[in-house]
């Protein structure tokens, strides 16, 4: 049977547990996969041939092996190249499936625990026994994942949880850990009526006549945290946020968000002081009851 008769023998049954437009991406990719390692298993069994033909040619002769291999010697080629990337072609199909979910739904799903789960063990403790690499070398060369094997361990990381879910518990798990202090047990910002000030926001320098305002990484975590309470959308970001969450100089210490609904204004102070202002007590306390909690 031919590779192509063998693709058209496979029955692809939907996953419905994902959108249609992410069924057809992990299709794709699992058609690149199968044909990758089809084509590499092929080349495999074609060069094997071509080098016995030679050594049978000069079987006999006082050649080395060298010698043997003039005529079929390709510049910047390693058989070892074909094994490593049909060993390697599994780890590529995880990592490309993973990466893909975690951009599109701003989560952070793990490689790893999917690679330990889906590839056989490898035998660290046991490379002085040949038996158990040439076993650990064979079993990785054979396997074949399905990408529903791979949406299986993506679903247990979800714990039940929608994408959106687990984005957001994510957002907010990062906004408390960013406003805590981890020794201590104690918070790192104060509410005040309609305010929630952070001790340490920002940072500021000035160098002959110009000043510089930057926010530090936690006050960032928590303006992502602010942005997905004002939009409710992760791929939304009220005005001048994409400017705040940047890497560059503010240039400013105050900036207003009058297009905004739930918040109205963030406030830096040249002693590392942050205020974000609500546009109401009420919005205040409901942050940081989701966002920021009241207990570490």
């Amino acid at each position: 049977m031919s590779i192509i008769e063998k693709f058209a023998s496979v029955e692809f049954v939907p996953d419905n547990r994902i959108p249609e437009s992410d069924r057809h991406y992990c299709e794709i990719q699992q058609a690149a996969y199968d044909a990758a390692r089809a084509g590499l298993q092929s080349l495999d069994k074609v060069w094997c041939e071509i080098v016995a033909r030679q050594q049978d040619i000069y079987n006999g002769l006082a050649e080395t092996v060298h010698d043997k291999l003039r005529y079929i010697a390709v510049a910047g080629f390693r058989y070892d190249c074909i094994m490593e990337t049909l060993e390697n072609t599994h780890q590529e199909f995880i990592d490309c499936l993973t990466r893909y979910f975690n951009e599109k739904y701003k989560v952070t799903l793990s490689t790893d625990q999917i690679k330990k789960t889906l590839l056989p063990l490898h035998p660290d403790r046991f490379w002085h026994d040949t038996q158990a690499a040439k076993t650990y070398h064979e079993n990785l060369r054979s396997l074949r994942i399905d990408y529903r094997s791979i949406l299986d361990q993506i679903f247990i990381q979800l714990d039940g949880r929608t994408f959106d879910e687990r984005a957001l518990s994510e957002i907010k798990e990062t906004c408390h850990t960013a406003v805590w202090d981890s020794y201590n047990h104690k918070p790192k910002y104060i509410l005040k009526q309609d305010t929630v000030q952070f001790s340490y926001g920002c940072t500021y320098s000035k160098w002959f006549s110009n000043e510089h305002w930057q926010l530090t990484d936690s006050l960032k975590s928590v303006l992502r945290g602010v942005a997905y309470f004002e939009t409710g959308c992760f791929d939304c970001l009220p005005d001048a946020f994409p400017k705040l969450l940047g890497w560059g100089d503010l240039g400013s210490p105050l900036y207003e968000f009058p297009s905004c609904r739930k918040i109205q204004r963030l406030k830096l102070f040249k002693n590392n002081r942050t205020d974000i202002k609500f546009a109401s007590k009420a919005f205040a306390s409901q942050f940081v009851s989701e966002y920021l909690g009241t207990i570490c």
